[in-house]
């Protein structure tokens, strides 16, 4: 018969992170959405300059925006990635405190 080693109990302040890591994961998606706009736009006026149709107006200097915009997205994406990498590290994926970080630090 084998026994299973008792579980850590589930960290009081999962519930909050639960609720960060929820709101990251929604807002990560929303920012992958609208790099996916920004780069299909972008994508799209390219085509039309390097085939000599109109841009409906977009011009190199719109593009370089669209570049930045995608650029800052991708950065807002990798700050939520960030977040839920620190939630994860510190609860792990059920809830209880690591033991890493169980106790303070030993450091």
């Amino acid at each position: 018969m084998s026994s299973t080693p008792p579980r850590a109990p589930v960290a009081p302040e999962f519930s909050l992170f639960l609720a960060d890591v929820q709101s990251n994961i929604n807002n990560t998606l929303g920012e992958v959405f609208a790099v996916v706009g920004l780069l299909r736009v972008a994508g799209c006026a390219l085509s039309d300059l390097v085939n000599g149709r109109t841009t409906n107006n977009i011009g190199a200097a719109d593009l370089a925006h669209v570049n930045d915009l995608a650029i800052n997205r991708l950065e807002d994406i990798a700050s939520h990635l960030d977040r839920l990498e620190m939630a994860v590290g510190k609860f792990g994926t059920e809830g209880r405190q690591t033991e890493v970080n169980a106790g303070g630090d030993h450091g």
